[in-house]
């Protein structure tokens, strides 16, 4: 028998005994080479970032591919697989949240700019190669380009007004906020303001904290008893002095996860001068 047919027979009587190659091997890795070139090709076609087109198509892009991994039978993968599938998933998720809250700041975009929708149609038939109708873009630009005259002219007024002062005060906010340099914000307000500048800083503040990488703390003062409308809590500061020490009631009248409640802070004086002896310690339920 020659040496090739030995060898031949020893592969096919061994066969058997050898394992075969798990049907999952590679797959989790193909996954995120597939996702990662499947994303990249949706972005790059999807450019217009205020597109309901793009929002749609990149939502429906992510809750395919979650569904897909939902889908998959963790256990008859191998230790690698399994990791890799994991952080892909978790990967997926996170692009799905930030999306998520992009659409959320676009949607407020889109109230200061009414003007956008002529632009983004615009622009969408350029990238689909359809042929422009050069004296229609031409008036669509020339009403966008009135329409925006028109916005800084009211806006000018607008912020220049004293009412409006709590817009100019929640602005800084934004912009301390969404830079994450400093974790804690307070501003104190005339009147309390309405429910779209408190969505800013929510938003503000989620962005900010992903670059700071702690939570950040936006306080605002008002008068009276407040009754800003989106805040997750609403507290209270009364003073209640006598004769032997500074006390102040401090009041959560309104929290999303906890009660309300109530606490009395009591700052001890010295008699003699009136100087305070030692930071405030002494907090007690009401």
């Amino acid at each position: 028998m020659s040496a090739v047919c030995k060898l031949l027979f020893c592969l096919i009587t061994l066969g058997g005994f050898l394992p075969m190659p798990s049907p999952c091997q590679g797959q989790a890795r193909d996954w995120v080479e597939q996702f990662s070139a499947d994303e990249k090709s949706l972005k790059f076609k999807y450019r217009i970032h205020l597109s309901p087109l793009r929002e749609a198509r990149l939502t429906e892009f992510y809750a395919k591919w979650i569904k897909k991994l939902s889908e998959v039978d963790f256990n008859s993968l191998d230790r690698d697989q399994k990791v890799d599938t994991v952080l892909l998933n978790n990967h997926i998720r996170l692009q799905a949240r930030k999306l998520q809250e992009n659409t959320e700041l676009d949607s407020i975009v889109k109230q200061i700019i009414p003007f956008w929708k002529p632009l983004i149609e615009i622009l969408q038939e350029h990238e689909s190669l359809k042929k422009l109708d050069g004296k229609a873009v031409a008036q669509s630009l020339a009403d966008v380009t009135l329409a925006i005259q028109k916005d800084q002219t009211r806006y000018k007024l607008f912020m220049d007004s004293r009412p409006n002062l709590v817009y100019r005060t929640t602005l800084r906010m934004e912009e301390i906020l969404r830079s994450g340099c400093i974790p804690t914000v307070i501003a104190e307000c005339d009147t309390p303001p309405p429910l779209t500048p408190i969505r800013r800083l929510h938003l503000a503040a989620k962005y900010g904290a992903q670059i700071n990488k702690e939570k950040l703390l936006p306080l605002i003062l008002t008068p009276s008893n407040g009754g800003a409308q989106g805040i997750e809590t609403r507290w209270h500061m009364s003073p209640r002095h006598n004769a032997i020490s500074n006390r102040w009631l401090i009041e959560r009248r309104r929290a999303r996860t906890s009660p309300p409640a109530a606490w009395t802070l009591d700052w001890q004086c010295n008699e003699a001068d009136t100087v305070p002896t030692a930071p405030v310690r002494t907090i007690t339920a009401k």
